[in-house]
């Protein structure tokens, strides 16, 4: 019986996810003032790319990259089986 990994868009998605998280505490942590000393209407400019980017933008791409590529996997394989299963 073949093994199966977990496919490679798993791993392409959490490292987007991971990578913007890291890549943005880094630089928070490392530029003076870049945390508050931006601001948008006396916010945090860092509440509004964090709170949209990182939450509301990725999280979508990602939920829509974990559910629509699994079934293209499967219609690739149903294709290639010849549609018997």
């Amino acid at each position: 019986m073949k093994k199966r990994a977990l496919p490679s868009y798993f791993w392409l998605g959490l490292l987007l996810l991971y990578g913007y998280t890291f890549t943005i505490m880094i630089l928070e942590m490392n530029v003076p003032g870049m945390t508050y000393s931006l601001t948008v209407g006396g916010a945090p400019l860092s509440f509004f790319y964090n709170g949209f980017v990182g939450v509301v933008v990725m999280n979508v791409f990602l939920s829509w990259l974990w559910s629509y590529m699994p079934e293209q996997d499967d219609k690739k394989k149903a294709a290639s089986e010849g549609g018997v299963k």
